[in-house]
């Protein structure tokens, strides 16, 4: 885990401008005014719910006990994550999340990251595929905790409208983060941004500044960011992300490289590589942290199978890229995804993977 930091606010003169898209960048000098008194107070005042959560590590032989909650009514996970574990993507939809529980005996695998929770309107989050409002998929959540389960709830997504793009008010954002928290139990987020979203650096700044609030009355409360990289690592829009992060105070767990569609012809296992080692060595200068502690931020999301271009992941590459993560301390292995992409082989994929989770 990162070290703790001491919650600040910060105002800075300069920030990155970016032509959208994943290739191109360039920069100019915006001065950011200081964030006002007032909403700091505001912020720093806000009573959350979750407030005062102890984490305990992921229980390996014992079952959650069953309860008789309502779909309205959730139990709130007490449990923390493993150093090192497997925990890949489900697309959430009335369709694939409806056999999670059944499926986790099939899977062996303990974690799930969920997603996505985009923007419908101003502070208002929805689930990106189904259209449903929070709330939805309460039962089959509290159904995959009896089956000693867990999961992460992901924000943003291709193309998607990431909550602060839309919610400009930073109180109003916190709540709307903390409605989710409180809502799913949940004591880990993760945030996709790609496309547009990282591109919007007001929303960067506000998201950050709104999450290292929550987490500041929550230090339970974990975040991570899944961020687009090259084999030759992330570029300035994800860089300035992790930066930006850093100077409001927010503890960010890991940084989940999405290791896909690199588009240059080359072997996809070999790529992956690259971009883990290249993304270790910027974490390295981002968090003035020694090699170790970097491949221990670090997360690698590669697509199980055929990528959107001519790349392939094979079986193969994946049992060595298991043990490739396991031999450099990686704390998350995941991929794209669950349901489409991994149910069809037996789920072969998440056999592989949950080998790098400890216990």
């Amino acid at each position: 885990m990162p070290p703790l930091h001491t919650f600040i606010w910060r105002s800075w003169t300069t920030y990155p401008r970016y032509v959208t898209g994943r290739k191109h960048a360039s920069m100019f000098t915006l001065k950011r005014a200081a964030i006002s008194a007032a909403v700091v107070s505001a912020l720093a005042s806000f009573v959350l719910a979750g407030c005062g959560r102890q984490s305990h590590p992921l229980p390996s032989d014992t079952h959650v006990s069953p309860t008789h909650d309502s779909p309205a009514t959730i139990p709130q996970t007490t449990v923390g994550f493993p150093a090192h574990f497997a925990a890949p993507f489900l697309q959430v939809s009335d369709a694939s999340i409806t056999d999670i529980a059944a499926d986790r005996a099939k899977t062996g695998t303990r974690v799930y990251i969920l997603g996505f929770i985009r923007a419908s309107h101003d502070c208002t989050g929805v689930w990106d595929a189904s259209g449903h409002a929070i709330g939805a998929y309460r039962a089959q959540i509290a159904a995959f905790r009896r089956e000693r389960g867990e999961v992460i709830i992901s924000f943003g997504g291709d193309a998607a409208r990431e909550l602060a793009q839309t919610c400009t008010n930073p109180v109003r954002l916190r709540a709307a983060y903390q409605q989710i928290v409180d809502t799913y139990g949940v004591t880990r987020l993760d945030f996709d941004i790609e496309g547009g979203a990282i591109d919007d650096h007001a929303a960067t700044h506000r998201r950050n500044v709104a999450l290292a609030a929550l987490q500041a009355s929550d230090p339970v409360l974990q975040i991570q960011y899944s961020l687009a990289v090259d084999p030759q690592g992330m570029e300035s829009p994800q860089l300035d992300l992790l930066h930006d992060a850093d100077q409001t105070g927010l503890r960010v767990a890991a940084v989940n490289v999405m290791t896909m569609d690199f588009g240059d012809g080359e072997d996809a296992f070999t790529d992956t590589l690259a971009a883990a080692r290249s993304t270790v060595a910027q974490l390295q200068k981002v968090y003035r942290i020694g090699a170790t502690e970097a491949w221990g931020r670090l997360g690698i999301t590669p697509i199980a199978g055929k990528n959107d271009d001519k790349e392939f992941l094979s079986l193969s590459d994946a049992a060595d890229l298991q043990a490739y993560t396991t031999e450099h301390g990686i704390q998350l292995l995941s991929f794209w995804e669950l349901h489409d992409y991994d149910r069809p082989t037996g789920f072969e994929y998440s056999s592989i993977f949950n080998r790098i989770s400890s216990r």
